[in-house]
């Protein structure tokens, strides 16, 4: 073993999927993008993302 507590052990676990979770809902919303907001589309009450801004930050989340 590396030293590691077994509660800390399960915190980081916990922790791995809490962000496991986060990038499935990221991903998710990257598909669902296009159907909700047209290229270009403008909104006074909404902030429109593109398709660019989305995956950058995926590739961010993703550690690319």
């Amino acid at each position: 073993m590396s030293g590691l507590s077994t509660r800390r052990i399960v915190e980081l676990e916990s922790k791995v999927r809490a962000q496991e979770a986060e990038l499935r809902r990221l991903r998710q919303l990257r598909k669902d993008l296009p159907a909700v907001l047209k290229p270009g589309a403008q909104s006074d009450n909404y902030l429109v993302v593109t398709r660019g801004v989305m995956d950058a930050l995926l590739r961010a989340a993703d550690g690319a």
